[in-house]
Order: structure tokens, then sequence, then C-alpha cells
């Protein structure tokens, strides 16, 4: 493996007038799930893919995208439903959303479901074959976990550039982290390249953080926009959560002042670390002995929690903590695990359903229209976090279309992995990315996400 001389470039935001007017766009999306990508793409283009395809069973996360987009026709491939022949013909790129439950490091699974042999994996190569095969883009690219860029994640990318190779296009990996696209919240994702030429362009960096305050962040959410009344939670997080309110008293500090000096902590950390666990106790069982975080008569109270804490941790291990975390200058990732945890860094409060949908770039009129009876529900808020952040796909997408115009230089390799991270580059050998040298190979265990 070695490295590629790349050049000091970075995606700046005239590139969007620049290069949605360049030409006549014509693209298309395969599984666009919450439509996220989809919609990056149509900020970058400037205009609204030519369809919408997907695999039967995807409708029930793609409804979202289907109904923000009315006018953008949606067909189930496997049930004979396609594009007019002149709409599949010529296009430029193909952006898509497969599952990458598989290789996520937030994934659970204790059996088959998880790592580079997980069934969900098989919808990559499933879709990447369907395209090269059927719609032969200029490129065809896609999102997934960043295990898919480390030695984790190999097995897949094998598969995957193998295929590309197959059908003639180069490959490339981009890894990038949401703090370089304007969302200030950490978290790391892998883009994939399918590129119709024999070697890889050399894309461009990103580097355009949010300048601002997570407060003005979170105040960039117009008054009238939908689902600012939707809390997980409505009490205030000190109200919510007992033990905080014990910190609170313990310090003497504002929620403000809270977050601002334990930063990046979460309740039930801050009061075990400052070596508080047991004043915590007794305070609970004197003023709040039945208190709990479920209304259900056989949940355990917050005393008995923190008693079940304590032992864990005085013993070495760790524990599921659900307390409220602090964020002051950015979140940490947004995910299905964490999101019932996160408050407001100024106000009293937790975070709402639009702010949550700011933070994963949804536009402000975007409608959550898949959500359940129950707009509150934990899995509604969770399924806000099933898929690509738009800010990320779109300037993605805006190095697809410096490519396609020409305007990126050509590296003199068949696959190359861009580090947005460290801005680095690499050439890898297609000896090393035969799939035989996978074959019996016990899953590694790579880093977290």
């Amino acid at each position: 493996m070695s490295e590629v001389t790349t050049r000091d470039m970075f995606i700046r935001p005239f590139d969007l007038d620049k290069l949605a007017t360049a030409k006549k766009w014509r693209w298309g999306t395969l599984v666009p799930r919450m439509g996220g990508g989809a919609i990056g793409c149509f900020q970058a283009t400037g205009v609204k893919p030519l369809f919408n395809l997907s695999w039967d069973g995807f409708y029930d996360i793609d409804v979202g995208l289907v109904n923000y987009w009315p006018d953008v026709p949606y067909y189930v491939i496997d049930k004979g439903e396609l594009p007019p022949k002149e709409d599949m013909e010529n296009l430029d790129f193909v952006m898509t959303v497969c599952p990458c439950g598989g290789l996520s490091t937030q994934n659970t699974a204790q059996n088959e479901n998880k790592g580079v042999d997980a069934p969900k994996n098989e919808w990559m190569y499933k879709s990447a074959e369907w395209v090269l095969e059927n719609l032969k883009p200029t490129v065809y690219f896609g999102e997934n976990a960043q295990a898919l860029f480390t030695e984790r994640g190999k097995k897949v990318t094998a598969k995957l550039y193998q295929i590309a190779k197959k059908h003639g296009y180069s490959f490339s990996l981009y890894k990038t982290d949401l703090l370089s696209h304007r969302i200030p919240q950490h978290r790391v994702r892998c883009f994939y390249f399918m590129w119709k030429s024999d070697t890889c362009p050399i894309m461009d960096w990103v580097n355009d953080p949010w300048t601002g305050t997570l407060t003005e962040f979170l105040e960039t959410v117009p008054e009238d926009a939908t689902y600012q009344d939707v809390y997980l939670y409505k009490e205030n997080p000190s109200e919510h959560f007992k033990p905080y309110k014990f910190l609170l008293e313990k310090t003497g500090l504002t929620h403000a002042e809270c977050v601002k000096k334990y930063d990046k902590r979460s309740v039930s950390k801050i009061i075990w670390e400052e070596g508080w666990m047991d004043e915590c106790i007794e305070w609970l069982e004197k003023n709040y002995p039945d208190a709990s975080m479920s209304e259900v008569e056989w949940a355990q109270t917050y005393a008995q929690m923190y008693r079940k804490f304590k032992k864990k941790l005085e013993s070495g291990g760790g524990i599921f903590d659900r307390s409220p975390y602090f964020s002051y200058d950015r979140f940490k990732c947004v995910i299905r695990k964490n999101i019932r945890q996160f408050v407001h860094p100024t106000i009293d409060r937790y975070i709402n359903m639009r702010e949550y949908m700011t933070l994963l770039g949804f536009p402000f009129d975007y409608q959550p229209t898949f959500l359940k009876a129950f707009p509150n529900s934990l899995e509604n808020f969770q399924r806000l976090t099933k898929g690509v952040v738009s800010n990320v796909s779109r300037d993605c997408c805006l190095n697809v279309m410096k490519a396609v115009l020409g305007l990126l230089p050509m590296s003199d390799h068949r696959f190359i992995k861009q580090n947005n991270l460290n801005r680095k580059s690499t050439v890898e050998h297609d000896e090393d990315y035969d799939l035989s040298l996978f074959e019996n190979k016990k899953e590694f265990e790579g880093e977290e996400e």
C-alpha cells in the first residue's frame, strides 16, 4: 500500500451553483430509505432524480422520501416495476443507501446478523450488480459504516471491488466525518464509488465545519417548522432524571453552566467519576424513594439503579447509561442507542424531533410520514437515524459531478482509498482483494465507531 499524491483542493460553497448549471444532470436512486442521500444529491445538482428504485420490503423506510417527493416515480425492481427505457439511459450517476447494519459497530447482534458475512450486506452486492448491469451509470456510489474503510470490513470491500472490476469500473473509498460538512456532530462514515473508467479520479477534500455555537445551530430551525413540540421525554431533564437534579444541587450550577463544565460526559458518569455515588444514592432514597425512569410498577427506582451501577463499576464492569449527556460545542454521533440522552446546551430540556432532523441534515420542510401512531415513541426517534446525512451526500455528489465533467485529476490506479480526516490517499493492490483470501477467515474485531 502506497500513498497517492493529492492536490490541496477543497470543495467550496460556490461549487454548488457552478456545477449544477454545467449540464442537465441525469440521475436516480436505489434504496433511498429516509431520503437524506437523495436530498443531498438534489442540493448539489438542483434537479430531482428521474426515479427512485428499490427492492420489495424497503417501502416502510423509503416512504418518507416517496411522500416528500410525490412527483418522483418510485419503482420496486423485484415486482417487475422499472422506469421508462429513456430514463434508464445515459445516467450521470446513481446513489444508493443500502443497509449498513452488518458492518456497524452499533449492531449488538451476537450471531450471523453481524459482521462481514451478515445477510444485510447482500443488498450492497445485489444492488451494485443490478445497477452496473442494467443502468450502466458513469458513477455508482453509496454510503456505509466506517468499518468498510478498515481491515474489519475488508471482505465486504473486496466483494464490492470485484463487482466493479467485473463490469469495467474502477473503485474508491472515501472516509469522512460529519464535522467537516457543516454539521456539529462527530460521526465517521465511508462512501464507496464505482467509476466507469479504467482508473479512479482523485476526489477533492471537504473542510466546511459549522463555525457557530451548538445553540446557534439549533436556532437555525424556523419557528414555524413542524415537530418542535415532539419530545421523547416531555419533562425537563432535571425533573425527569432525578440524579441530575442532585447534580445541580450538589454543584450549585445552572443547566447551561453544567453542560459547559462537564462537556461530553453523562450525568451518571460525572457522579461516579467525582466520587458522589454514595451521596447521590442517599439523596435519592431520602427525596425520591419511589421515583424511576419508567412508570410501570415493577421498574427499579433510581436508588436501586444506582446501587447496581456502583456494584458493576466497582468490579470494573460497564453500565447501560441512559442518563442525560452534555454537549457544549458538538454532539457525539446521533445513533439509535443514544438518541434518548441528548439535552439542549443552554436550556433545561431534551432535544426535540425537528432538532434531531436538522442534526441529520433533513430540510426544514421534510415531514417524517413514516412515523407510527405515536410520534414521540422511541422507535420513531430511532428511525430518523437510518439514513445518510444530506450534507455529506451533497459534498460527495459534488465530487461525482466534478468527475463526470472531467474536472478531477485521474490517478493511475484501479482502487484508491481517500481519508478526509487526515487528507491522505493510498493505493490498494489487486492481489490484496482476491476473494479467495477471505474464505473461512474469522471476523476481525475492529475499532469502535
